[in-house]
């Protein structure tokens, strides 16, 4: 189906198009997809990861824009939950990219704390607090990227490395020291 918008009136995301039915209907139907297989992924691994949420919130504030429906606010809201009670270790002052199903540390890869994705969810969640003009959701959540600049700071090299073990030693993965 050619576009009827001419290129100069088309906005900086996809998701942003509008006059569009189909491309929003698209869009909309993908989303949903994402949503399902989040849920089936849930339910069916003995571990949670934090991308999917971390997702959800990257994406939210383009479908906000096209999707009125409950279900977004129902995945955004779930998922700021989640992170706090499954992910978020504020005793250790770390973030867990994989836990349990119950929040739970798990040897292996629940070891692993992917400093990128701890940084971008915690970016992501005090937008969406500034969106919601909720300033104790901002202010319990500005604290965790700077425990993830201090955890995943190289002192002697400089830059962000990629990976790290929970205790701050090296990740067996190959590409733990990595910088950003």
């Amino acid at each position: 189906m050619k576009s009827t918008i001419p290129p100069w009136k088309v906005y900086w995301s996809p998701l942003t198009v509008r006059g569009e039915d189909w491309a929003r209907g698209k869009a909309v139907s993908t989303f949903d997809l994402y949503l399902d297989d989040f849920e089936q992924l849930d339910e069916s691994m003995s571990m949670r990861t934090l991308a999917y949420r971390m997702l959800i919130l990257a994406l939210s504030p383009a479908f906000s824009r096209i999707d009125d429906r409950p279900v977004l606010r129902d995945a955004v809201d779930r998922s700021i939950d989640e992170f706090f009670a499954w992910f978020c270790k504020a005793e250790k002052k770390l973030i867990l990219d994989t836990t349990g199903q119950d929040g739970e540390i798990i040897d292996g890869v629940g070891r692993l704390l992917n400093i990128g994705h701890s940084i971008k969810t915690s970016w992501f969640i005090m937008e969406e607090a500034m969106a919601r003009g909720d300033r104790d959701l901002a202010l319990r959540t500005a604290p965790l990227i700077e425990w993830n600049l201090n955890r995943g700071w190289d002192g002697s090299l400089g830059g962000l490395l990629l990976l790290t073990d929970i205790d701050g030693g090296p990740h067996p993965r190959p590409e733990w020291d990595m910088k950003f």
